[in-house]
């Protein structure tokens, strides 16, 4: 009885219960109910180009509570009471009161109107500029707040890239031919590509792996690293990346003297304050500046919401928003929207514009990530990347493929395979490296034809095979003849490329050539620049060398590459010089000369960026600076070597930004060898001045003759910085300031070893100031200026005249 009673007592307790919950679950269902019927959802939308509006804030029932559009202008609205109005208003637009009828449309299209008021240049306001506070707060926070400070992150991200064409609103009434052109970008799209990539972060060292990536009308993944960048992941550091520019930020220090900001509205989110502030380059501030919207929540002083575009964009328009969640108790990006107009390219008179969306997913604050898990490859796409399957993609897609995203695909795709659409991208890429294509072989375009002052002209041909007839080994050769000297120039090369993480290769290399004398060769260095090319039509005395060279390199460590080996070189020389006396110090010169060296060469760039594709490894660069060290010894025990000999040549080379000041470069090379070599082996000064073409060339000395001086020991230094449009700027010219400094000094021992050419050292310090203004004349995408060098110190030249050069500046911008 006990036990049945105990029982019925749990059994009406359990009853009891169950009314409870029953009643409170059917007090709750009208309630649910009634919140879903009071639920409004929809987007915001420009009122005449139809583009959506970001950020916009929606009032509920005219009251302090209420929420914002997301980055794609879609809103919900799910409040505990009756919604009687919502209002929404938006910087640079006219307020909207939506309310009865209004509010019934599902979903709701919210369409502002522009107030067609442009911003006035000085607004003046009473006392301190109440935004500032905001802003100062933002930039004491920004090191707190900046994801990239974190000691590690890890997330997931979906991109989106398309390309389609728009009518400019000036366009005249549509004929049939804009009617069918209207019908076309209906349908689809002119190109699409998505990816998929997991990062990994930690402390400075970064690693993308591109997982699954899709590209209209290609199967070549290359293009599908687009989408990731164009704009920096982060709002906070001191400069922000549009395209391949750098933009002063706007919550950077000091920024207040540079920007104007204006305190626009106010959104209250439960106990925290949202400012929006926008900004804008004051009048009469030149720099490279951006305008748009900061939202700044007063949670951490973090921002939460930010619009961007560039100022006096010229060939390509770029604007960008960013919005931000708190995760984890860090302000993190969760999604980035880039929008381009390609101002120089359109369509039948449609401006081409590329709309970008990144989504950022299974974002983990602090994991624990192990150092083996970073390598100098800070981008990679794996090798599986193009054949996922579509239940891969639907699980981080962050919307279905529309119908215009599918016709796009099918289309494009059919046309690409059609019309090869691969090999002329492969084709594209390879003119940009210099070589063209065809077939095995990889056409060196820079072969063909070649201007300097001792050939005047130099027509050849070269090529190597590429990875259609082997990944493995390389093989390669090159013939040219110049008219001037009436003699030939060839040589050859194999390479066998034995592990790709590493960089392991052997290499052997024969070339007969007419290379400058007294140049310092330091192995692994990198190409010239375009204007370190324009030296290369003077380079003055030759030598006429013949060369075998055979040698290994690899990567020992991340950042560390190194290369050695032997060489063999005849030297003959191309005019009367003379070397050597006897040893009882009679002269006996000798024209010929046999080298056998060995060498080691290393070049160091720390963190440097390193992108990997399926073909191909590149680098992208570091912020840090770049080192390069060769050592040869002149062995006269082997081969034909009759010199011994020690020789060491360095160069450093670093670039970095002055915030509101310009871009800095410096170049600092020096050398020594053993003062009892030919000329050959000594360092001549990088001198490039002559009354024939007066074309400015970087990292040289301007003032200085071709074959003035000649040392066995020497140190140059190279700077320049650029203040790019800080100094002067309007509407129709932007010139580019540029302030050059360059000093050498150089030492020679045993002069009395070199007969018949000019043997002068520079010990006593070769100086010269110059300024650069470049950019006066804009054509496209190339930039023509003026320089001015003076040359002053012990080498001074009496007359004024003999101590200035004036040049032309030849450059390409973007």
């Amino acid at each position: 009885m006990r036990v049945c009673s105990s029982k019925v007592v749990i059994i009406q307790s359990i009853f009891v219960r169950m009314k409870k919950a029953l009643g409170l679950f059917l007090l709750l269902i009208p309630a649910w109910a009634f919140c879903q019927s009071t639920q409004i959802s929809g987007t915001v939308i420009d009122s005449v180009n139809g583009q959506v509006l970001p950020f916009v804030n929606i009032l509920i029932n005219e009251k302090p509570v209420g929420t914002t559009s997301d980055i794609d202008g879609r809103f919900t609205v799910q409040p505990d009471e009756p919604v009687n109005s919502l209002t929404f208003s938006y910087v640079g637009y006219k307020k909207l009161k939506l309310e009865g009828n209004a509010l019934k449309e599902k979903p709701l299209t919210v369409r502002l109107s522009s107030e067609g008021v442009e911003m006035q240049d000085v607004v003046v306001l009473p006392g301190e500029n109440p935004a500032h506070r905001m802003i100062k707060n933002a930039t004491t926070n920004r090191k707190k707040n900046n994801p990239e400070q974190l000691p590690s992150f890890s997330y997931t991200s979906y991109n989106k890239m398309y390309f389609t064409a728009d009518k400019p609103e000036d366009m005249p009434q549509q004929d049939s031919s804009d009617m069918r052109m209207v019908q076309f970008f209906q349908k689809q799209h002119l190109f699409l590509s998505e990816t998929i990539s997991e990062r990994i972060y930690k402390s400075g060292k970064s690693n993308e792996k591109v997982l699954a990536t899709r590209v209209s009308g290609l199967k070549d993944p290359t293009f599908s690293v687009m989408a990731t960048e164009f704009q920096s992941f982060s709002f906070y550091n001191d400069y922000f990346t549009l395209g391949d520019k750098n933009y002063l930020n706007p919550i950077s220090g000091g920024s207040t003297n540079k920007y104007f900001f204006l305190l626009e509205d106010t959104i209250y989110s439960g106990a925290d304050s949202i400012f929006v502030i926008s900004y804008r380059p004051k009048k009469g501030k030149n720099f490279d500046g951006l305008e748009g919207l900061l939202y700044i929540t007063t949670d951490g002083w973090a921002v939460q919401n930010v619009t961007a575009k560039a100022v006096d964009a010229d060939n390509v328009s770029l604007n960008i928003q960013q919005k931000y969640k708190k995760i984890e108790g860090q302000w993190f990006p969760v999604q980035l929207n880039t929008d381009m107009v390609l101002n120089t390219i359109n369509v039948n008179n449609y401006h081409v514009k590329g709309i970008g969306r990144a989504y950022l997913r299974d974002i983990r604050i602090n994991p624990r990530l192990k150092n083996n898990q970073f390598s100098q490859v800070e981008l990679e796409i794996m090798p599986d990347a193009t054949t996922k399957s579509e239940e891969f993609w639907n699980q981080y897609r962050y919307n279905e493929l529309s119908e215009k995203d599918k016709t796009t695909y099918q289309v494009v795709d059919s046309i690409g395979k059609e019309a090869n659409l691969d090999r002329k991208v492969k084709v594209l890429t390879a003119l940009s490296t210099g070589r063209y294509p065809i077939g095995p072989l990889d056409i060196d375009l820079k072969r063909l034809l070649s201007v300097n002052s001792f050939e005047t002209l130099r027509l050849g041909l070269g090529a190597h095979t590429n990875d259609k007839l082997s990944r493995v080994f390389v093989l390669g050769g090159w013939w040219g003849y110049g008219f001037k000297d009436k003699a030939a120039k060839y040589g050859g090369d194999v390479r066998l490329n034995l592990h790709r993480n590493s960089e392991l290769a052997l290499m052997a290399e024969y070339q007969k050539e007419i290379p400058e004398a007294g140049r310092p060769v330091l192995l692994q260095d990198r190409k010239p620049t375009t204007q370190e090319l324009y030296r290369r039509y003077y380079l003055g005395r030759r030598d006429d060398l013949q060369e075998w060279c055979f040698s290994i390199q690899w990567r020992m460590l991340k950042y560390l590459k190194l290369q050695v080996g032997l060489a063999e070189q005849a030297i003959g020389i191309t005019d009367n010089y003379l070397y050597g006396v006897d040893a009882n110090g009679v002269f006996a010169g000798v024209n010929q000369f046999n080298f056998t060296e060995a060498f080691v060469g290393l070049r160091y760039a720390f963190r440097e960026k390193i992108v990997r594709t399926k073909d191909v490894d590149y680098s992208v660069g570091t912020k840090f600076p770049v080192i390069w060290i060769t050592a040869r010894q002149g062995l006269n025990n082997l081969w034909n070597g009759t010199y011994k000999y020690y020789k060491v040549d360095a160069k450093l080379e670093y670039r970095f930004i002055i915030r509101n000041l310009g871009t800095q470069n410096w170049q600092v090379t020096a050398g020594w060898v053993s003062d009892d070599v030919p000329y050959s082996k000594l360092y001549k000064g990088r001198g490039d001045y002559q009354d024939r073409l007066p074309a400015a060339s970087q990292n040289t000395f301007e003032t200085m003759g071709i074959n003035e001086f000649i040392a066995n020991k020497y140190i140059t230094l190279y700077h320049t910085h650029n203040f790019g449009t800080l100094l002067f700027k309007t509407k129709k010219l932007e010139p580019s300031f540029v302030l050059v400094n360059n000093i050498g000094f150089g030492w020679l021992g045993q002069p009395n070893l070199h007969h018949n050419v000019p043997v002068r050292s520079f010990q006593h310090g070769f100086f010269e100031t110059g300024l650069r203004i470049d950019n006066i004349l804009k054509v496209n995408f190339s930039g023509l200026g003026a320089g001015v060098f003076y040359r002053y110190g012990g080498y001074q030249k009496p007359e004024l005249k003999d101590n200035v050069a004036a040049k032309l500046t030849l450059t390409f911008v973007l």
